[in-house]
This record gives C-alpha cells, structure tokens and sequence, in this order.
C-alpha cells in the first residue's frame, strides 16, 4: 500500500505546487489592494517588495556559493550595466504598472488580466513567426 501512496504523491506534487503558487499570487495580490487602500503608494510598494527580496535573496546566495569561492568569475562592467538594465526593466517597470493598475482596479480585474498573459505571449509570438 506505501508504494501506491508514494506513487501517488509523486504524479499529484506538481498539481499541488501549482495550485499553492495560485493561492499565494491570489493572496499577495489581496494584500497589496488592502495596503494601497490604507493609503500607501503602488511605487513604494515596489521599492518596499525589491528590498526585501534582496535581504532574502543575497544571505541565501552567499550562503549557497561560499563553497564556490575558488570559481568566482566575474561579469564585468559590460555586463553589470546589463543585468542592471533588465532588473530595471524587466521587474522593476512590469511591478509598477501592474501595482498601480491594481491601485486604480480592482484586485478581481488584476488577477483576471495575469491569466492572460499566456494568451498575449502566444498571440505575440504567433504574430512575429
């Protein structure tokens, strides 16, 4: 019989993880509507989100790679220019807009239009091939 549940919960992990990932978008998405109603801005929500998810982020980092510390290699100018320019467009912008559409929506729309994106990358993609 614990064959069968392991089998089990093997072929069921990636439905769960899926599902708890939609539950802490859906919730992360509440939250961030109850603080923008309570008077904070959608911009130093971003600033605030960056933040901690860099003191996350770099001790886990450093962390995980001291024992590479004989292997360091490093990006140079060219490349730090360039991995600044795409946090900065990439995460940075695509936070504002959906946090200030949010501000000035509903959280219902906010969670309807991510669902989109699948079908507007599609579209796009379909579009440029």
């Amino acid at each position: 019989m614990a064959p069968m549940l392991e089998a089990a919960a093997r072929e069921w992990t990636p439905c769960a993880a899926m599902v708890a990932a939609q539950c802490i978008y859906a919730a992360m998405t509440l939250w961030a509507k109850a603080m923008f109603g309570r008077g904070v801005s959608p911009v130093i929500f971003v600033v605030y989100r960056q933040a901690i998810g860099t003191l996350v982020l770099v001790p886990i980092t450093l962390i995980a790679n001291r024992a590479k510390v004989k292997e360091t290699r490093s990006l140079g100018t060219t490349g730090l220019f360039l991995v600044f320019v795409t946090a900065l467009l990439g995460a940075t912008v695509n936070q504002n807009l959906t946090y200030q559409g949010l501000h000035l929506g509903s959280s219902s729309m906010a969670t309807a239009m991510t669902n989109l994106i699948p079908a507007i990358t599609f579209l796009m993609a379909a579009s440029a091939g």
